[in-house]
This record gives structure tokens, C-alpha cells and sequence, in this order.
């Protein structure tokens, strides 16, 4: 978990190597029986830039006005009884402006980007994603979710999406 503000973490390798199972019975994002590792970076005017982020629980990116950039993401999540959960990155914002430029996301169990606000208190706004390439977003918990979702009970307001790239593939490979 990345606190404070104007924080630069880069070219760093994060991940979590001691899953024994990904798979739950439990429904819900917060099951008892499988750990929880997440990679959270909330610390405003952030930057992560050119890091490996993979193997986690979830990949939360909510640092006002931060950037991601040239990240490689995959293996986020776990399969539960209910879906897949853990998104490649699942950011939110307000008012300065967020940068999610050429990262690729893959393999997660749940979205690829998922900029999503469950409840009026949550931000989607002022983003710039781009030149990112998403692929196969929920392959591992055998199903195919969206790459790239905005939305929620908070509208999504200012969002650039430029230059990205998307792939769904066929089946579950």
C-alpha cells in the first residue's frame, strides 16, 4: 500500500508468491479462506512507471491526480463462488488530472480496467487513458469480462480514451 503523496515507485517487480488455491466457495470480494494481497497506491500525485504488478488480490489505483505508465499487469484476483474478482486496475478520481498510459493488463480474473464507483462517494473523472493494450480480462476464472469499463453510481465525467487497444480472444485460452 502506497500512502503519503508524490510518491515514485519504478521499475519494481510486485507480486505475492505464495498463493496455494485462487478459488473460493465464499461469494463476495472479501473472502476468509484465501489471502489478502492487494497492490494499492492512494497516495495523491503518485507516479508508478515501467513496474511488474502480478499475482495480487487486487490492483487499486485511487491516488488523486497520479499516473501509471509502462506497467505490465496480470494475474490479479481470485475466482469466487459468485465470479471473478480482481480487476488489472481499478482506478478512481476527481478533480486533478489522472495519467493510465501504455500498460499492458492481461490475464486478471475479473475487468481489465475497471473504473468503477459503487456508491455516489466514489470518483470516475478527469482521466487520460492511453496507448494502453488489454487483453483477455477474466480468462482465469473462465469467463470473459470487459476490458475496459467506466461507469457506476457516479457518473464518469472528462474521460480520454486514446489509442488503446483490446482483445477478447475466443473462448477461454
Amino acid at each position: 500500500t502506497i500512502n503519503g503523496s508524490g510518491v515514485i515507485v519504478k521499475d519494481l517487480e510486485i507480486y505475492y508468491s505464495g498463493w496455494t488455491s485462487r478459488i473460493t466457495e465464499q461469494s463476495g470480494s472479501s473472502p476468509t479462506d484465501i489471502p489478502y494481497k492487494p497492490f494499492m497506491c492512494n497516495a495523491p500525485n503518485s507516479k508508478i512507471i515501467n513496474c511488474v504488478i502480478h499475482d495480487l488480490s487486487i490492483s487499486s489505483f485511487a491516488g488523486e491526480g497520479s499516473e501509471i505508465s509502462g506497467c505490465v499487469i496480470y494475474n490479479i484476483g481470485w475466482k469466487g463462488s459468485d465470479r471473478g474478482h480482481g480487476h488489472g486496475l481499478y482506478p478512481q478520481n476527481e478533480t486533478s488530472t489522472k495519467i493510465i498510459k501504455d500498460n499492458i493488463l492481461f490475464n486478471n480474473f475479473g475487468f481489465g480496467l475497471h473504473a468503477y464507483s459503487g456508491s455516489l462517494s466514489g470518483f470516475i473523472s478527469n482521466m487520460q487513458v492511453v496507448g494502453n493494450t488489454i487483453f483477455c480480462s477474466g480468462s482465469l476464472s473462465d469467463a470473459m469480462y470487459p476490458n475496459i469499463l467506466f461507469g457506476g453510481a457516479s457518473v464518469a465525467d472528462a474521460i480520454a480514451l486514446n489509442e488503446n487497444m483490446t482483445y477478447s480472444g475466443v473462448g477461454n485460452t
